[in-house]
Order: C-alpha cells, then sequence, then structure tokens
C-alpha cells in the first residue's frame, strides 16, 4: 500500500503532460465560445459540441466570458499548444460531466488529489453558484481530484473510485483539507 501511495503522489504531484494540458484549455476555451453560438467547422469542434443553435462564426462574448477566453488564449500561447483539430475525440476523463457545466473549468498544470473522503455527502454543480444545477456527487470514501484553477472559493473536482474511474465532477465550494481525507496526494 505505500508503495502505491508513493507512485499515485508522485504521478499526482508531476506537471501535466503539455498535449493533455493544451487538449484541456482548447475544450474550455471552445465551451465558452460554443455557448455564444459559434459554428463550429473543424471536425473537432463539430465532434465536441453541437452546431443545431450555432449563430455564425462571429459571436459576442459578454465581459467575463471574454476575459476567460483571453487567459486561457494565453496558457495556450505560453505552452506552445496546436491543437490537432482534424482529429474526433479529446482524452479528457471527466468529458461526459463538462458536457454539463455551464462555467468551464480551466486546467492548472500540477494535480493534487483527496484520497476517502472522510465528509458527508457532497453536491456537485454545473455553475459556481449555490443551489445550482446538480449533475454529480461526492460520497464518503471516494476519491477527490484537483487540477483544475480555483475561482472565488469554488473547486471544479473530478470523483474517481478506488481504482481512479470516474464517477462524477462538477463545483463545490466545500473547503477540502488534509484532515477531511484518509490521505493526501500532491
Amino acid at each position: 500500500m505505500r508503495v502505491l501511495f508513493l507512485m499515485l503522489a508522485v504521478f499526482v504531484a508531476a506537471p501535466a503532460a503539455a498535449s493533455e494540458l493544451c487538449d484541456d484549455w482548447w475544450h474550455a476555451r471552445n465551451s465558452v465560445m460554443d455557448r455564444a453560438g459559434y459554428c463550429f467547422s473543424s471536425p473537432l469542434g463539430k465532434a465536441m459540441f453541437d452546431n443545431s443553435d450555432c449563430t455564425g462564426k462571429k459571436v459576442k462574448l459578454d465581459r467575463a466570458s471574454l476575459k476567460l477566453v483571453e487567459k486561457i488564449m494565453a496558457l495556450e500561447a505560453a505552452a506552445g499548444c496546436k491543437v490537432d483539430t482534424s482529429k474526433t475525440s479529446l482524452d479528457l476523463d471527466d468529458l461526459r460531466y463538462r458536457k454539463l457545466i455551464d462555467t468551464p473549468p480551466v486546467r492548472d498544470d500540477t494535480e493534487s488529489a483527496c484520497i476517502g473522503w472522510r465528509g458527508g455527502k457532497v453536491s456537485l454543480l454545473s455553475r459556481r453558484v449555490e443551489d445550482w444545477t446538480l449533475i454529480s456527487y461526492l460520497h464518503p470514501g471516494q476519491n477527490v481530484r484537483f487540477y483544475h484553477h480555483a475561482v472565488d472559493g469554488w473547486n471544479y473536482v473530478v470523483v474517481t473510485d478506488k481504482e481512479w474511474n470516474v464517477l462524477g465532477a462538477g463545483w463545490t465550494n466545500v473547503k477540502f483539507t488534509e484532515s477531511s481525507c484518509d490521505q493526501w496526494a500532491g
């Protein structure tokens, strides 16, 4: 068990691979564009987003959305991202839940985890607003992965079982500490 934990700690604390980060940022940025009505023409854009309600290639973003897109574009530029938009899938383990998110999370370049949540049942929401749309839960004993930037006390978390299979994801403003977990990695 100690060896497994040490291996996990090294894996979880290590920076994410550039292609993984770039794919995540590409999805977050284009989620904002999709919600604004952008019509995707690339195979990847068409595969990831629904064009049935798109309005065109020129869309108007509100101030917060524009600021978020600019932040993500700066991260992509600094990392030298070049996502292959001729492909038709992204390897994002939480993609099923991302499609339910109103406010896309922005990937961080590190990861940590709460292994064995000791707290109670936690609602995971589609937006950083109390009592918003519920998309999944965190239950006692499950693992919680953190690899996105926190925003105003809210964390986008990915919930897994003991084998690290994704069980849920979403936004929560619950405070996670080392003492609220059986083990902490990262």
